[in-house]
């Protein structure tokens, strides 16, 4: 039988198995003396992170289901494409190597996830931006 606990958020109560568990240090700390743990529910977790940072597949509970997950590294990855052509030559890597991120976390979810059509047309995707990337801006200073 599982140990139960309170969510550090919502406090409510669920089996430790069931949530996730945050390991809290002050700022400049060393070592593990001043740590405190306390335990949470995936969707309370989603509400306090940023909506664009990056999440291990592992954290993607139903409230933060993989497919929008997915779609949502995916839109970012096409903005930052396109972003690619209007901006200047410079500062084109900048953006290719913003889209590339997005694909490849996009990718990782869908390899976690056992979505194997998702991670062939994800890889094929920024397979093609590479190669635009390749003949159209490589080189350009």
């Amino acid at each position: 039988m599982s140990e139960h606990a309170h969510c550090g958020f919502c406090n409510a109560t669920a089996p430790q198995n069931e949530m996730f568990r945050l390991i809290i240090s002050p700022p400049g700390e060393e070592g593990f003396e001043r740590t405190q743990t306390m335990f949470c529910h995936g969707a309370c977790l989603d509400q306090v992170l940023h909506p664009q940072m990056w999440r291990h597949p592992d954290l993607l509970e139903e409230s933060m289901l993989v497919a929008d997950e997915i779609e949502r590294n995916e839109k970012l990855a096409e903005a930052a494409y396109e972003a690619m052509y209007e901006a200047r030559s410079h500062a084109a890597k900048d953006f290719f190597d913003d889209a590339r991120s997005y694909f490849t976390r996009a990718i990782e979810i869908a390899k976690h996830a056992e979505l194997d059509d998702e991670v062939s047309r994800l890889t094929a995707r920024v397979d093609h931006i590479a190669s635009v990337y390749n003949s159209q801006f490589r080189g350009i200073r």
